[in-house]
């Protein structure tokens, strides 16, 4: 009799495990939320499962400050010196060629006479050995003259030993104020208008009693005819002849015989056999 081979169930048994042998290892990850579910229902929760270590998070790296950009120095901007331009002094005109033994005291420009004179500023100290006599100077405004000039002209001839300090009659001195005579060039119109009641007519210069000596300037510019060209003698006659009648001198003739004109005749008008000089010392009246 045959000995019964295995059972139905036995095979069955075995197949099951072999299958779960073989089968086991391939379901150990859930592939699904439901598979997860069911894991956890057997007694495993997601806490008790080991977890990857988390990744380190890189060190920061450190914050380098942005370079700071440095602030350029400024520059200095050199201050300048300003050239220092020396104020240009006034240059002098050149004044005309003088004749020969004058000054001749000219100004460019015409002559815009106003009748009203001013008295020039200056003092001077007393020469002479006679009784003490002021004067001062006096131009007419707007005369195209040199006022300095003018004034040293008559100081020069007025203080000459051949003059009338030298006579021994008068000692001068010039001041600014309150003047014993006073020493004035004006021109032609305004010395006829000084000159009064005398009649100058344009032509000539007069004295006013011994308080005003009055100078036309066209005589002083031109001379006259008696002196030809000789405007230095004739400037010396023109102050010595009008302060003479200040003086209390009166008018005089030509010698008989001629020689030097005397200083108090009217040599303006002509010397007749006499020479033309303009000094009251006729002894030592030359030059």
């Amino acid at each position: 009799m045959r000995r019964p081979g295995p059972g139905p169930l036995l095979v069955i048994a075995i197949v099951s495990i072999v299958g779960a042998v073989l089968v086991g290892p391939w379901r150990s990850t859930p592939t699904s939320d439901t598979e997860a579910s069911l894991l956890d229902a057997q007694g495993e929760t997601p806490s008790s499962r080991p977890t990857a270590p988390p990744s380190p998070t890189p060190a920061a790296e450190p914050t380098v400050p942005p370079a700071s950009t440095p602030t350029p120095t400024p520059t200095p901007t050199p201050t300048l010196t300003p050239t220092l331009t020396p104020t240009p002094q006034p240059t002098a005109s050149p004044s005309p060629t003088p004749l020969p033994g004058t000054i001749d005291c000219a100004r460019s420009g015409p002559d815009h006479p106003t009748g009203q004179t001013v008295s020039l500023a200056g003092e001077g100290d007393p020469f002479g050995a006679g009784p003490l006599r002021t004067y001062s100077i006096e131009v007419e405004v707007g005369l195209a003259i040199d006022l300095d000039c003018f004034a040293t002209e008559i100081e020069r001839i007025l203080a000459d030993e051949r003059s009338w300090v030298g006579t021994g009659e008068v000692t001068w001195q010039r001041v600014d104020t309150d003047p014993a005579t006073r020493v004035i060039l004006a021109s032609p119109g305004t010395t006829d208008g000084l000159c009064l009641p005398f009649r100058t007519v344009g032509q000539f210069s007069c004295t006013i009693e011994t308080v005003r000596v009055v100078l036309n300037v066209d005589r002083w510019r031109t001379a006259a005819a008696p002196f030809g060209d000789d405007l230095a003698t004739y400037r010396r006659y023109l102050v010595n002849h009008e302060v003479g009648h200040a003086l209390g001198h009166a008018h005089v003739d030509c010698p008989t015989g001629g020689g030097l004109a005397p200083v108090m005749m009217q040599q303006t008008k002509g010397v007749g056999p006499c020479v033309a000089n303009g000094w009251p010392r006729a002894d030592d009246a030359e030059g």
